[in-house]
């Protein structure tokens, strides 16, 4: 950071979000010298990690070690003594609330954002005080920079077939808890992690679990009796889902869609939209390196917009980002930020993968982080023992015989820059 505090000039920052990003955003560009206002429609930080019945999240334990979790500079705390990588939401919640301390003040909560415009070289941005009821008028403010870091977990993915079906169904979005599917015969669509996290809480308390997906058929072995795996949803019916192998299942109380989400942004003028969501909400359009707007290559950033963005990943795309803001990059040109967008689908196409990768640099990320970091010519700061970590989760992930459960019980035990161990608890 040393370099861009001595190049920046001070500027007017609005940031949209105080989750992860927005914080990362928020404390970075204070660091630089700037004038920071958080805009956040709740009335806590920390985004995704705080529950609420309005904000679901649905795991206790995080999906990947709190080892390669952290903000550069600021490590997590053992706050709970245990040790342990895989840590609760409220561990994380506190990491961030730590993290948020210096700029605390700078945040408006409870503030909505309903418009952003272009308007004489400067960003204009509309927000609603919620919980001023009194008062619907909208408060207008003038910023050089804007941060876009309002998260991609509200708007959920539904198959377009999803109304044919007329029985109960929720999204992972709305899940609490196990309890209200006892002794139902449950439906999850998708074996991500979040359809992973589902199943290990549903496999107690329901009385059968089908999880319809392709992938998951290398989970089998290793799944509870009362869990059947099966192929793909590929229709439905008003009382029951047809599969890929055109096999039905009709014996279903409530089905859970852990489809994933669609980007969202619904503060931008609609009329002249400055940003598009591309190939079924998969894609946001136009960008240059997953950052910045093609057309606001210095003032107008997105960040986190990756599938599984880790704090690390959010750290060297705000930096890029304050680097443009500064002026302060080099080996690209107009052709390069142009041609991006087309490059990256072409890259996709020649190595087969869906539109919905777009986003998800996958084990690419570090060639990823080395390349906004030379543009923005400042340090690349991941330690070898850092994408040691990251490479064996990635090919842990892979196994057929990979263990959902078991791996979240694994301590990664960090000996030096270079090398790690792994302690699997019982």
């Amino acid at each position: 950071m040393e370099i861009l505090k001595s190049i920046s000039s001070k500027k007017k920052v609005g940031i949209i979000g105080a989750g992860p990003a927005g914080l990362c955003a928020a404390v970075r560009s204070q660091q630089c010298g700037h004038d920071v206002t958080v805009f956040e429609q709740t009335s806590k930080v920390g985004g995704i990690w705080v529950y609420t019945p309005e904000v679901n999240v649905h795991t206790s334990i995080t999906n990947i070690p709190k080892e390669i979790m952290q903000f550069e500079g600021f490590p997590f705390s053992d706050m709970d003594n245990s040790g342990r990588s895989f840590v609760s939401s409220e561990f994380v919640l506190k990491y961030l609330k730590e993290f948020a301390k210096p700029v605390l003040s700078n945040i408006l909560f409870c503030n909505k954002v309903v418009n952003v415009e272009r308007h004489e070289d400067l960003w204009q941005v509309q927000v609603h005080k919620l919980d001023d009821n009194q008062n619907p008028e909208l408060t207008t403010f003038k910023f050089d920079v804007l941060f876009v870091c309002n998260g991609h977990h509200s708007k959920p993915m539904m198959p377009e077939f999803y109304e044919k079906y007329q029985k109960p169904w929720i999204h992972s979005h709305d899940y609490r808890s196990a309890s209200k599917f006892n002794d139902q015969t449950v439906a999850i669509i998708g074996a991500s992690f979040s359809g992973m996290d589902i199943l290990d809480q549903l496999a107690r308390a329901a009385k059968k679990v089908y999880l319809l997906d392709d992938k998951a058929i290398k989970f089998d072995s290793l799944l509870p009796e009362n869990v059947l795996v099966k192929p793909r949803l590929k229709d439905a019916t008003p009382d029951s889902l047809i599969l890929s192998d055109d096999t039905s299942l009709s014996d279903i109380d409530t089905i859970i869609y852990c489809t994933g989400y669609v980007y969202n942004f619904p503060f931008f003028n609609s009329g002249n939209p400055l940003v598009e969501v591309l190939h079924d909400g998969k894609i946001v359009s136009k960008l240059f390196e997953h950052v910045a707007h093609v057309d606001y290559l210095n003032s107008l950033f997105f960040i986190g917009l990756h599938v599984t963005s880790t704090f690390f990943m959010i750290e060297y795309q705000v930096r890029f980002a304050l680097a443009l803001a500064a002026n302060y990059t080099k080996g690209f040109d107009k052709e390069d930020v142009k041609d991006w967008e087309q490059k990256r689908l072409d890259e996709l196409n020649m190595e087969r993968l869906p539109y919905k990768m777009f986003h998800n640099m996958g084990i690419k990320q570090f060639d990823y982080y080395r390349r906004i970091c030379s543009y923005a010519q400042i340090p690349y700061f991941t330690t070898p023992v850092i994408e040691k970590i990251v490479h064996q989760i990635f090919e842990l992930v892979k196994r057929k015989d990979f263990d959902f459960v078991s791996y979240k019980k694994n301590r990664y035990v960090i000996v030096n820059s270079e090398e790690f161990y792994i302690v699997e608890e019982e």
